[in-house]
């Protein structure tokens, strides 16, 4: 192992279970307990990253946990780890507890972000710089961007002549290959590509060809094929007729229809789709075997006669076949994917004008946007303020980044390699990531970055990356954390030798052999007891997945049998659809409780459609589709059947009839003239919902209310925003609910359960991953093109990629299987067959010496360690029926999404008015603010007034002391503050003069008994700091920028 002492760029190998959460948060707090002497603010100057929402607040939470175990003397072996000759217990223990209150009410300066968030922050602090417009908002709902802009694609069929004729060639294409013709979801899924980090360079070389250009380039492909064609054909018939001329049948040549003979006759006929010769062919050219036993002896003599021509046009073949051959394969492949790569480029241009219309960027733009500043500059000026503020970085999840994303980082991580913080002491960095679980793949992370560290992808190639990889190399060093602290010793050590197995058998080039070089672990001590079924399912005859569902049924029945809870129990799935067709056998064959993606999205509950379905009908009292849903919600309530009172649907009195026979006053006229959330509040009352406290409901009205908040809209507005994103609003899976739980192994990442049980059903897909590749210099009417990465590229120049995608693949497979086996803490159920077991899970087994132990024909199970049976607990009684039902029809299985963010001109102003008052922190500042303001091509005229007015009274003698203070005050903007409860509040402008400070709240619109409650609970948090006096005002902006000022 690299030696890490006194190394300052460290790299944690941090294998599934190895505490690797614990161990960063350990070195964040070892840096602040280090320097915490040269400055108590210390923890400004880290900064961690990492890739989720999720793992964020895991990170601030156990660092925030870890100070107050530290400060309280709870952890000594946690404390004992910080002494050294300059540190005592007592002095930690100090330290711990005076960082937690700092942080606590300096909580904004706790800079750990999602990486995207980050990136998006400096776009955000350097808009003015980098020319974007000040109102920019980034898009994360792709999807719906996507969609808009397919929609507007599409309405120029008929009236746009050259794209009409591409969109039509292309559904008959799809015909051709026997797919759907309708191509609308087809667009939106070719769509998607647009916005990978890899398309950025290929769509801006592309961006100037033409709709009505690609006709001729597609010409141009077909002259380039046939040309080929016909010469490969030109020189196999000259072969043809030489054996035609004397009279020679196939059948006379060695091995006939598969000889040499045929082979001619099919170059001849097909061209360069026959010129790979087999080995029958090249049998007979290096062993001089011409003639087949059946042949006479005048046949034989004619094939002699003319064996020197044929070898000849063989010769001929070869040499055409180099010359030409990965032309005519790259012409086919282009040809193939020409409309995919015009309808992307029309889809790009309708997206470029929604992005304008709306002033957003996409998320996968920011990192190319700093990416092309990062490329130029040694020390990008972006990064010399960040450069001034961290020093420390950690970064999570490192087999995840993708290659854009870490070359961002590496000009701030090597500033601070190089560069002295304290006396004496440069500023460190770490990364930690695991190979092994690298399965985001799909979202352009690379893990080959990681396994190459401290190596740069292109370090040889440009010298500022050479520059930052030399940095690097200096300052390396490796930790591996080789302990399992999760599971089991029976699992670990099944886990240990089956990988093992896996790997050596591989070629060296393998990446699995790189990954897992290092996949042993040790187990805690005396942590046994656990153990690993494989279920071998051996009968062919019966449906598979039928079969697999079966034997996870007997698998849950054993630990449920052996006194494990539902809840201890989690079935980890490689597809959706696997996991929903588990689902619904589960439900349907027990009375087990069952949690799965798709049954905590509000969708598909049935109070919330109840609640849209009212929306709607109040919206228009003829939608019959809207009354069947609320009459059939209304019937399931009083144990009715829905049939009975379906024919009421067709008539709204009927309807209304009804609802007032159940003591339901539906009032359609009053609630027309209410708003969407009052609307939604008084259908809670009039349908009695409250009483049933149900969270989806709660879930539902949170979303009315965010989206009333921040949008003067009808009912019309909110439906239409309904139908885009119902799909991706979801409740988050709940804890300690009694049930088992379902779901994707890429959705078990960072989780563990005490069982897991793997039904293994590899995805049969039929589709192969497309790349761009570069063919400027080439002689092919397209610089870049997009591309099908198959067997079709062999012997081209583009063969490595091929060769390449294979490898990647072969990783991203066993990663999928090592992330479902490493989730079990006591035990591990493996289900699969001969069919599905790839990795020869079935060869080890045997392998080991385990016998069968089932006496059942039809699946072989095969036990590893020890399946011992639990003392009974009885479960807490809860409620659960409000999160758990089955899932009667098939739905699409968005990706859950937590937090939406709405957007308003009203809220936008508010916004844009904070962004620029928070960038004036001395007087000076004012001169650079109107500047940008005058410069913002974002902004209205009356807009650029009002900012203009505003920032004119920081300048006026009225208002200086307030905003500024004394010449020796200090002045903060954006401060936020955390509560005892955790609350996060953020004052506007905070002067600071010693234990003295003044506390200014900027508001836009009327005056409220909020806002004055609001700056009294940041007064009494400053009391709270230590602040002695305290000075409060609220500042009311108008909309022509005049100032109404009040002191509380």
């Amino acid at each position: 192992m690299h030696t890490t002492n006194n190394k300052s760029f460290l790299i944690y190998k941090a294998s599934a279970g190895s505490g690797k959460t614990y161990n960063l948060a350990k070195a964040y707090l070892a840096i602040c307990f280090s320097n915490f002497a040269d400055d108590k603010y210390i923890y400004r100057k880290i900064l961690g990253i990492t890739f989720t929402n999720k793992a964020v607040y895991e990170m601030k939470t156990r660092i925030l946990h870890f100070l107050k175990i530290v400060a309280d003397g709870t952890d000594n072996e946690l404390i004992h780890s910080f002494i050294d000759e300059d540190k005592d217990e007592k002095t930690i223990r100090t330290y711990a507890g005076e960082i937690l209150k700092l942080i606590h009410h300096d909580y904004s300066n706790l800079s750990i972000f999602t990486i995207d968030t980050f990136f998006q922050q400096i776009l955000r602090t350097f808009s003015y710089d980098l020319q974007l417009p000040s109102k920019h908002t980034v898009e994360l709902e792709i999807d719906i961007l996507t969609k808009k802009a397919v929609d507007m694609v599409l309405a120029k069929l008929g009236h746009d002549e050259a794209l009409t004729n591409i969109l039509i060639q292309f559904a008959f294409k799809r015909m051709d290959e026997d797919k759907n013709w309708r191509i609308e979801n087809s667009l939106e899924e070719i769509a998607k590509v647009i916005f990978k980090e890899s398309s950025v360079e290929a769509l801006e070389k592309l961006k100037d060809i033409k709709i009505e250009d690609y006709q001729e380039i597609i010409k141009q492909l077909k002259t380039i094929v046939s040309l080929i064609n016909n010469g490969a054909k030109a020189i196999a018939q000259r072969a043809v007729e030489a054996i035609n001329n004397q009279g020679i049948g196939i059948n006379d040549f060695f091995q006939g229809s598969r000889g040499i003979g045929q082979w001619f006759t099919k170059v001849a006929s097909n061209g360069m789709a026959s010129i790979s010769p087999n080995s029958f062919v090249l049998k007979t050219i290096a062993e001089n075997q011409w003639t087949a036993k059946i042949a006479d002896d005048g046949k034989k003599d004619a094939i002699e006669a003319i064996a020197s021509v044929l070898i000849q046009c063989f010769n001929d073949l070869e040499a055409y076949k180099k010359k030409y051959y990965s032309k005519y394969q790259l012409s086919n492949a282009i040809y193939n994917n020409i409309y995919p790569i015009a309808i992307i480029i029309e889809i790009k241009n309708a997206i470029d004008q929604i992005k304008q219309e709306d002033s957003t960027l996409y998320i996968s733009e920011t990192n190319h946007i700093i990416h092309k500043i990062v490329q130029k500059e040694p020390a990008p000026f972006i990064y010399e303020r960040l450069g001034n503020k961290y020093k420390y970085f950690f970064i999570d999840e490192f087999q995840d980044t993708s290659i854009l994303q870490w070359q961002n980082l590496l000009p701030l991580l090597c500033d601070s390699l190089s560069s002295e913080v304290y006396q004496g002491k440069a500023g460190t960095s770490a990364v930690f990531g695991d190979a092994k679980q690298a399965i985001y793949r799909f979202r352009e992370g690379d893990v080959r970055q990681f396994n190459r560290l401290p190596k740069i992808e292109g370090a040889d190639k440009h010298p500022f990356l050479k520059e930052r990889e030399d940095t690097l190399k200096a300052n390396y060093g490796i930790i591996t954390l080789g302990n399992n602290f999760r599971s089991k010793q029976e699992i670990v050590e099944f886990n240990n030798n089956y990988f093992t197995y896996i790997y050596e058998a591989l070629p060296l080039d393998s990446y699995i052999r790189d990954a897992y070089i290092d996949l042993k672990q040790q187990w805690k001590e005396n942590n046994t007891g656990g153990g690993v079924r494989l279920s071998m399912i051996t009968n062919k005859e019966r449906n598979y997945l039928e079969a697999l569902a079966d034997e996870v049924l007997n698998c849950i029945e054993e630990a449920i049998n052996d006194n494990y809870q539902q809840s201890d129990i989690a079935i980890l799935c490689r597809s959706r659809d696997v996991a929903s067709f588990l689902t619904e056998k589960i439900i349907a064959a027990t009375d087990y409780n069952v949690i799965a993606s798709d049954s905590l999205l509000l969708n598909q509950s049935p109070i919330v459609r109840f609640l849209t379905a009212c929306l709607y009908y109040i919206n228009n009292s003829n939608n019959q589709v809207a009354a069947a849903v609320i009459l059939q919600y209304i019937a399931n309530e009083y144990n009715i059947k829905a049939e009975s009172v379906f024919p009421y649907a067709k008539n709204k009195k009927d309807v209304l009839t009804f609802l007032k026979g159940k003591n339901y006053d539906f009032n359609l006229s009053k609630l027309k003239y209410c708003n969407t959330y009052e609307c939604v509040e008084q259908l809670i009352l009039t349908f009695r919902l409250q009483e049933k406290n149900d969270p989806f409901l709660m879930a539902f009205k949170g979303i009315v209310f965010d989206f009333t908040q921040t949008k003067d809209t009808n009912y019309t507005d909110f439906m239409e925003f309904w139908e885009e994103r119902n799909a991706s609003f979801s409740l988050s899976n709940p804890e300690g609910v009694e049930a088992v739980k379902i779901m994707t192994i890429h959705k078990s990442k960072g989780l563990q359960f005490p069982i897991v049980i793997y039904p293994q059903k590899r995805k049969r897909s039929t589709s192969t991953s497309s790349q761009w590749v570069d063919l400027e210099g080439e002689d092919y009417p397209l610089s870049f093109a997009y591309i099908p990465i198959n067997s079709a590229l062999v012997e081209t120049e583009f063969e490595y990629l091929y060769r390449e995608e294979n490898k990647l693949k072969e990783l991203d497979d066993i990663n999928i299987d090592y992330v479902a086996f490493t989730r079990a803490e006591e035990r591990l159920y493996i289900v699969s067959s001969n069919e599905e077991d790839k990795w020869k899970l079935y060869d080890f087994v045997n392998h080991i010496n385990i016998e069968n132990e089932s006496t059942n024909p039809d699946v072989e199970r095969y036990v590893y360690g020890n399946f011992i049976q639990k003392t009974a607990v009885t479960p807490s009684a809860k409620d659960n029926n409000c999160l758990i039902y089955p899932i009667k029809e098939e739905v699409n299985l968005p990706h859950l999404v937590a937090n939406k963010q709405f957007s308003s001109k009203e809220t936008q102003w508010g916004e844009l008015l904070h962004a620029y008052l928070s960038r004036i922190l001395k007087i000076e500042d004012v001169a650079d603010v109107q500047k940008r303001i005058k410069e913002d091509s974002g902004l209205l005229e009356n807009e650029k007034n009002t900012l203009l007015q505003l920032s004119n009274h920081f300048l006026e003698e009225e208002y200086k002391n307030l905003f500024f203070g004394e010449t020796k005050s200090l002045v903060k903007t954006e401060v936020e503050l955390v509560a005892a409860d955790g609350k996060i509040f953020r004052i506007d402008r905070l002067i600071i003069n010693e234990n003295n400070c003044t506390l200014i709240e900027f508001k836009t619109g009327n005056k409220e008994a909020a806002h004055y409650q609001q700056v009294n609970t940041y007064a009494d948090l400053l009391k709270e700091i230590g602040y002695q006096s305290i000075s409060s005002y609220l500042i009311y902006i108008s909309r022509v920028g005049e100032l109404s000022v009040e002191k509380l």
